[in-house]
Order: C-alpha cells, then sequence, then structure tokens
C-alpha cells in the first residue's frame, strides 16, 4: 500500500506532548552553537555567516520533516539506503578538496557530507527490519548477522573517506538498536569485538592506530615527552588546558586564551565543548551536558509514547545517533575516549551536521504529532 509524503499534523498533540520541550531545548543548544562559532571566528573569517545561514536552513528542513509520513519514509527506506550508498561510493571518484579526505561533495562555495544524512536512512532500514525480527516467531539471536551486513556497507564506505569516528557511530547506533529489539548482548559484543579487530589489523592508517594508542597514554605526569607534546597528543593536551583555564565560571565570551591564541586546533568544530568550559567555565559545561541529558530524555519519553514499534525504533535509533555523537565528543576533548574527529549535535561548526541534526528530530516530532 503506498502512503501519502505529508500527513496531518494534530494540533493537540503539539501543545500537548513532549514537542514543544524538545523545540526549545533545540534552539538552546543551536542558539549556544551559534555564540561559540561566532566566539571562535576571526572578524576575517565568514564562517559565522556561512553558520548563521544553516541555521535558518535548519529550521525550514525541521519544520519540513515534522510534516513527512513516517510510513512514506519506511515504505521508501531501502531506497533511500541504495541512493545514500551510490552517493558514499561516488566520493572516491571526485577530487578530495579537504586534504585526502574524500568526504564532502562541493557546491558552489558550500560543501554537503553525505554521511551525516547516511545515518538516518540507515535508522529508517534497521528500524523497518528489527520489527520483522520481533514480529517472527521463528527468530534466531543469530538474526541480527543481515542487519550488521547492512551496517558494514556505508560504515565501510565512510571509514575509507577516512572518517573512522562516523562510521563507529554507524555501529553504535546498529548495537544500541539490537539491545532494544533484545538481541543478547554477548551477541553485540562479540559482533563489536569482531568488527573492531578486523578494523585495527586491516584498515586503520598509522596515525588512527597512534590515536587510539595515545588514548592509554597517562597524562598524569608534570612533563611529557617532547614528541607527544608536539605530536599526537597535543590536542588533547590543549583541550585540557583549556578547561584548566575555565575554573568555575569562565573567562567570558571570546576571552579564552587558548581560543584567541588559536592554540587548540579544531576549535570550531572537534574541540568546541573545550572551548565552551574556558569561556563559560565548569558551570556553563555542565548546563549544556544537562540540556543534552534532557534532550534524549524527552526524546525516549516520545518513543515510549508511540503505539508503533517502527515509529519507536526509528526514535531510539535516531537518539542513539545524536547521543553517541554527543559523549564521544565530549569524552574525546577530556581524554576519556580517542580523537575521532566527531561534531558536537547542534553546537560545533558546520552545515551538514546540523542540517542532518535537525532533520533527525524532526523525523521524531512528525511521528509524535502525525494524525495515527
Amino acid at each position: 500500500m503506498s502512503h501519502s509524503i505529508f500527513n496531518n499534523l494534530n494540533w493537540n498533540k503539539i501543545f500537548y506532548s513532549f514537542v514543544v520541550p524538545i523545540i526549545i531545548l533545540l534552539l538552546i543548544l543551536s542558539t549556544i552553537g551559534l555564540l561559540f562559532v561566532y566566539s571562535t571566528t576571526n572578524d576575517n573569517e565568514r564562517t559565522f555567516d556561512k553558520q548563521q545561514k544553516w541555521f535558518f536552513l535548519s529550521i525550514v528542513v525541521f519544520f519540513i520533516t515534522m510534516r513527512i509520513n513516517y510510513k512514506w519514509l519506511l515504505e521508501y527506506s531501502f531506497i533511500f539506503y541504495i541512493l545514500g550508498v551510490v552517493v558514499l561510493a561516488l566520493l572516491f571518484a571526485v577530487d578530495p578538496f579537504v586534504g585526502s579526505t574524500r568526504r564532502w561533495i562541493r557546491i558552489s562555495q558550500y560543501s554537503i557530507q553525505p554521511s551525516e544524512f547516511m545515518k538516518y536512512a540507515l535508522v529508517l532500514v534497521l528500524a523497518k527490519l528489527f520489527s520483522q525480527f520481533v514480529k517472527n516467531k521463528d527468530k534466531t539471536h543469530f538474526d541480527i548477522i543481515p542487519a550488521f551486513l547492512i551496517t558494514c556497507v556505508p560504515a565501510s564506505l565512510v571509514f575509507l573517506q577516512p572518517d573512522l569516528g562516523t562510521s563507529l557511530v554507524f555501529f553504535g547506533t546498529l548495537f544500541v538498536m539490537s539491545f532494544v529489539v533484545g538481541i543478547p548482548i554477548r551477541h553485540i559484543i562479540l559482533l563489536s569485538l569482531l568488527a573492531f579487530s578486523l578494523i585495527y589489523s586491516y584498515g586503520l592508517k598509522p596515525y588512527q592506530k597512534k590515536r587510539l594508542t595515545n588514548f592509554f597514554q597517562p597524562l598524569i605526569h608534570q612533563e611529557l615527552p617532547r614528541h607527544l607534546e608536539e605530536g599526537e597528543m597535543y590536542q588533547l593536551i590543549q583541550s585540557l588546558n583549556a578547561y584548566g583555564s575555565g575554573g568555575w565560571f569562565g573567562s567570558g565570551l571570546k576571552k579564552g586564551y587558548q581560543n584567541t591564541n588559536n592554540f587548540l586546533p579544531a576549535k570550531k568544530t572537534d574541540f568546541i565543548f573545550a572551548i565552551i568550559g574556558e569561556e563559560w567555565g565548569f558551570a556553563g559545561t555542565f548546563f549544556v551536558i544537562v540540556l543534552y541529558f534532557a534532550l534524549f530524555s524527552f526524546l525516549l519519553f516520545t518513543a515510549s509514547s508511540l503505539p508503533d514499534l517502527q515509529a519507536q525504533l526509528i526514535v531510539v535509533g535516531i537518539t542513539a545517533i545524536l547521543a553517541i555523537q554527543t559523549f564521544i565528543n565530549i569524552f574525546m576533548t577530556v581524554g576519556l575516549a580517542p580523537i575521532t574527529g566527531i561534531p558536537l549535535p547542534f553546537i560545533s561548526y558546520g552545515g551538514s551536521s546540523l542540517i542532518s541534526s535537525f532533520l533527525g528530530i524532526g523525523i521524531v516530532v512528525s511521528l509524535q504529532v502525525s494524525e495515527q
């Protein structure tokens, strides 16, 4: 049966559900993101102007997406998945424009990162697959293998770009959704170890292996060896210095020492949370973390309120994407996770990350407010 693209909105559900607090949290986090992109932008850069444009485009995408019928999305989910895989494969046929990486499609002065959108196509396919798994009376726990293989295709293409961090988000989302539908944790761990062993042995480049091994390098010494201060550990050391100089309430917007002197690499993207720690202090970072916890809680409350299993799995998958990215990003800036280059949702500079995150929340809202 073919479903219409757009659904009728139930305005009572909009005002008497989790939609309003989700939108409020979304706007607060995005505003914080704009503030700190502004803080990390020099006067002669156009970074902040670009982020403003992406923010307004994200709002448009959000309001369009919240009108889309999720049953239509599920009906064509495999087509979205195939298109996403094809686009990821085509990236290897174009010339890279940022170093040797092949993550972006260049359109005039703007760029699009297809992997950010592929994550949501994967969630739709997995939601459909796992809902059939739950309904199957003759199911076995090894039915996770098809879902694992479906995840491996885009994750492998993203890994080869190379983008280790985003490929880990694909697998993390798969394992969260597997756990929710009742796949035994031992099978999930077994597949995780298998995937990690293969990736580490045959897929990681030397610099990526260094990132993982340096993660275990203790930072408790008063002085680190010179090769670590100037090499792979430099970003982490500067990130910790930023947190340390922030104290309880920070130095103020655009007044951070690490920020204004450009000591911290990737301060607009991967390490923007460290800049929040420097300029808003412990109080500011705690406030942002509370906002994220509140957002993820409302998303999960939304999942529990939905009567349809496929809809619940979509919300769980989208929440997993955002939560995994958030906590890996925060943890890597304080040395609790390897540095993998994952942006902080709604806050880090970048159009693809911001727009795709709004798109994901728009899908969740459409599930909550649509007429069932």
